[in-house]
């Protein structure tokens, strides 16, 4: 006999068009796999398309990590292999270049406020034009408002070369970022300090063919990245290639590549690993205090997972929800929305708003149609708000609302007051480090509730 009840309210975010989102078993076999592992990785370079898109994805898709990069800049100095765009303009093409490769690759996106001026032959150039202390501070803002278990350099410590001024700068500071970020003297105004465990250099490897013999020194770690996934259907390299080939303006196309791929880290601080870079770092829900209970549930819900029958699993992710729901603290807060995720997936539910027209007057109310559409046979959903009302299987139930829209018109954070030489200016400061505008979201009037009887 087992009975259960909950409801959750659902947030509807911008309500202008969306990509289509991930789905399906695979996507919800791993929402649950990243449900169970709470570790964190940041790999910090100075440009888009300078990440290792292989480690990102195998992390992020692989080992199931909350995994994220740190571009210094949005590459405003780059080419333009698709269009006549420069400057800021550039910029905002990049960023959403990163931003498209991110979904792929499954990883997060953050900036600091240095602008790309072009090609620079040496670090202190390029530190003098970004302001030293004002790229350190962004690193720092990022740092502990991520709170990374592992954070991986895409460039050499001193005295090693990143072949570009810009790349030496950032793989220069990194280390000092990583002693600051700790640092509760330092920077007291960007939050409290987080010490990371372990700072390690991702060494180059570049032209390297699967076979060839890898250059070994003591202390570094090897790992293999190019592991075929059967639930994703490819490798974390293949899923390299596809997100790479997003940085479409640098005509970055790269190959899906299929076999062993190896990638190599140094030690540069903090705490040694000897085998691999989550020695001694506990990513189960023992690092969070009285979330055992929740790690049981989670862990029982993955256990039980059919994917021809993920409905089966929604009472057990309720039951976890209403022992997360009242708990603080960084991941409890971090999960609730893979949590929420998790349930949508495994519940078949579909909520989609859409308008009649794609332009509207800043300050005009634009009318809205909700469909919601329940695609579990077994699950009873309801619609509430206004007069509550059972949603049949694959049945669109559709309602309208008005939105009001805001009367300014909208402008990429960064861009809204005049840069100082080669740095944004933020007239708001909480934004700085994210890629976009902090997504607005309101309370809608959904509630999903799901009632599992004897």
């Amino acid at each position: 006999m087992f009975a259960a009840a909950a409801a959750l309210l659902l947030a509807l975010s911008h309500l202008s068009a969306q990509p289509t989102p991930r789905i399906g078993a695979a996507e919800l076999e791993d929402s649950l796999d990243r449900l169970n592992t709470l570790g964190s990785v940041l790999m910090m370079a100075a440009h888009p398309d300078d990440e290792n898109t292989a480690v990102l994805s195998y992390f992020a898709r692989g080992r199931h990590m909350r995994t994220a990069y740190l571009a210094a800049t949005r590459g405003e100095g780059g080419q333009n292999l698709i269009g006549t765009e420069q400057g800021a303009l550039l910029g905002l093409i990049r960023t959403q270049e990163l931003l498209a490769a991110r979904r792929i690759d499954g990883a997060q996106q953050f900036f600091s406020r240095a602008i790309d001026f072009g090609y620079s032959k040496f670090p202190e150039e390029a530190l003098e034009q970004w302001g030293r202390e004002r790229l350190l501070a962004d690193m720092v803002r990022v740092i502990r408002k991520y709170r990374p278990d592992v954070i991986i350099a895409r460039f050499p410590p001193p005295p090693g070369d990143g072949g570009h001024g810009q790349h030496t700068a950032v793989g220069h500071l990194g280390p000092v970022a990583f002693e600051a970020a700790a640092d509760p003297n330092q920077f007291p105004e960007l939050g409290p300090a987080w010490q990371a465990k372990r700072y390690y250099w991702n060494v180059f490897n570049f032209g390297r063919r699967p076979g060839d013999p890898l250059e070994q020194k003591p202390g570094r770690l090897t790992l293999e990245i190019g592991d075929y996934d059967p639930v994703l259907g490819k490798s974390y390299s293949e899923i390299a290639g596809e997100s790479r080939s997003m940085h479409a303006s640098q005509g970055m196309g790269a190959a899906q590549n299929k076999g062993e791929q190896k990638a190599q880290f140094d030690f540069v601080v903090g705490d040694r690993a000897t085998e691999d870079l989550f020695d001694g770092i506990d990513t189960s829900w023992g690092r969070v205090p009285d979330g055992e209970r929740v790690g049981e549930l989670l862990d029982k819900a993955r256990r039980e997972y059919n994917p021809n029958h993920p409905e089966r699993i929604v009472p057990v992710l309720f039951e976890a929800w209403k022992q997360l729901e009242p708990m603080d603290g960084f991941w409890p807060n971090e999960k609730r929305a893979e949590l929420l995720h998790a349930i949508e997936l495994a519940s078949g539910l579909w909520l989609d708003a859409k308008t009649a027209k794609w332009d509207f007057t800043p300050g005009e109310t634009a009318p809205v149609e909700l469909t919601l559409v329940n695609r579990s046979k077994t699950l009873p959903i309801e619609w509430q708000g206004g007069a509550p009302s059972k949603a049949p299987y694959n049945e669109p139930q559709k309602r309208k609302i008005d939105v009001q829209l805001p009367t300014a018109i909208s402008q990429p954070p960064w861009l809204i007051k005049t840069p100082e030489i080669a740095s944004y200016n933020y007239a708001d400061q909480s934004l700085i480090g994210l890629p976009e505008s902090a997504r607005r979201s309101r309370r809608s009037t959904f509630q999903l509730s799901s009632m599992a009887s004897r």
